[in-house]
């Protein structure tokens, strides 16, 4: 409840961080501007753009990772700047340019970005020489296949988050940050899975309110406005929503983060050496 209501104040405090989350957020609204006929839904026509125009696939998909890639880590940093400043107990962070955050998020999210593809293709070789030998795969090796990916897709998912904020954060290199994010996450293996159901559940709750938000608001420009485009209005009033949930998603699994990292009771002396070892932050001092 704490980080919940911490993530929201911060979701407010600062004008920089919609900035950032409007790059995040951008990918996901523009979706909306793809026609979709009466018998589609928006993941079918995703994929029908993709069958008959791959160029517009991959097009968007450098789009989104570009616009991805200059709002994470960005907002991510302004975050743990804000954190700095305005706590009782601030996490150190090391200071870096713009330019070197975009690189820091870019090195790290296509490193693990090609260690889950590898995997992916690992995890349907059976299904793929089964379909190439005989024309055809079983459910079982399907079922298989998602057995081994989806535990790894998620452990991977929570070693990505905590290597992402200890290199950007901290002085340490990529490999040193891969195994101290390794380190946390085994060391709160429950807390961190139950945190991301409850992170997975408050997306659903915002996913199901902002179409209900956006339907309710069709019918009523309809009837005020009828010759304005339904996916510009999509496009346009999701996008503020988007942009807002960008910087709440980013700021509540920070707080999550230091909540793990941060020494529970900072006992420090005047000469800087801890107390109890216990208490060393598992973010390095700078």
């Amino acid at each position: 409840f704490d980080i919940l209501v911490q993530s929201w104040n911060f979701s407010f405090s600062r004008a920089k961080f919609f900035l950032f989350g409007f790059f995040m957020a951008l990918p996901v609204a523009v979706q909306f501007l793809i026609p979709i006929l009466p018998d589609q839904s928006s993941a079918s026509a995703l994929l029908n753009q993709a069958l008959v125009s791959p160029w517009y696939t991959f097009s968007f998909l450098c789009f989104s990772f570009f616009f991805t890639l200059l709002g994470k880590g960005n907002l991510i940093y302004a975050l743990a700047s804000t954190h700095q400043t305005t706590t009782a107990h601030p996490i150190k962070i090391k200071k870096i340019s713009f330019l070197k955050r975009i690189l820091k998020t870019f090195v790290l999210e296509i490193s693990f970005s090609v260690f889950l593809f590898c995997i992916a293709l690992i995890a349907v070789l059976p299904s793929g020489l089964s379909f190439f030998l005989f024309g055809k795969t079983s459910e079982t090796l399907i079922f298989i296949s998602l057995l081994v990916f989806l535990p790894l897709f998620l452990i991977t998912f929570f070693i990505r988050q905590f290597s992402l904020y200890y290199f950007l954060l901290s002085p340490l290199t990529f490999t040193a940050s891969y195994e101290r994010g390794t380190a946390l996450f085994m060391r709160y293996r429950l807390p961190s899975f139950l945190f991301g159901l409850f992170s997975f559940f408050l997306y659903g709750v915002f996913t199901f309110s902002l179409n209900l938000a956006m339907l309710g608001g069709v019918v009523l420009l309809q009837k005020i406005l009828p010759e304005i485009s339904r996916s510009a209005f999509f496009f346009l009033g999701s996008l503020f929503f988007l942009t807002w949930y960008a910087v709440f998603h980013q700021a509540l699994w920070l707080h999550f983060f230091t909540s793990l990292a941060k020494p529970k009771n900072p006992l420090i002396s005047e000469e800087g050496i801890a107390i109890n070892k216990d208490q060393i932050s598992e973010i390095p001092l700078v």
